[in-house]
């Protein structure tokens, strides 16, 4: 797009809600138009038991949505009571805010916390997960014992939003 002789370029931010409104205000900070226009909403689907019969070391969580998943939960107090491995400062953050200690290890990637986790002793994780996922901890971290557990998933929305959809066509 030329604009005034400037070129200047437009960011469809297709996010969820919360996190196209995140991403959008860090594209303008960095000089972008943004274009907030969600096409998924979260759905968090957690399971009435967390904890099976046996308890697990520690716990798994990928993403701020997972903990915010779980903010609440019954099983929670016993949960935070134990390890956490976490992906990326705002997983370790959303961690934090429901009552979970320092992570063991926090890692950017799924694939980078699989590699660390591989040098811990064998234990019992709980995957607090999404539905579809990009990282596979019972291959990344195949000497543990991977108990997953889907707390959200993501759902495509139906219709284009509005403002994306006049961003596109201007």
């Amino acid at each position: 797009l030329l604009h005034r002789g400037r070129f200047l370029m437009a960011v469809l931010v297709t996010r969820p809600e919360d996190a196209s409104r995140r991403t959008a205000a860090r594209l303008e900070a960095l000089g972008f138009e943004a274009v907030p226009a969600p096409l998924l909403d979260l759905e968090f689907t957690v399971p009435e038991h967390l904890i099976g019969e046996a308890s697990p070391d520690g716990v798994i969580i990928t993403s701020a949505n997972g903990a915010n998943a779980v903010a609440g939960h019954p099983d929670l107090s016993r949960l935070t009571k134990l390890h956490v491995w976490t992906v990326g400062t705002r997983t370790t953050d959303a961690a934090r805010e429901i009552a979970f200690g320092a992570p063991v290890f926090e890692e950017p990637d799924a694939v980078s916390l699989g590699a660390r986790l591989s040098d811990a002793p064998p234990q019992r994780l709980l995957y607090l997960a999404a539905e579809q996922r990009s990282g596979d901890f019972s291959r990344l971290a195949a000497k543990h014992e991977i108990d997953i557990r889907v707390v959200y998933r993501a759902l495509a929305k139906t219709k284009f939003p509005a403002e994306g959809a006049a961003a596109v066509s201007a």
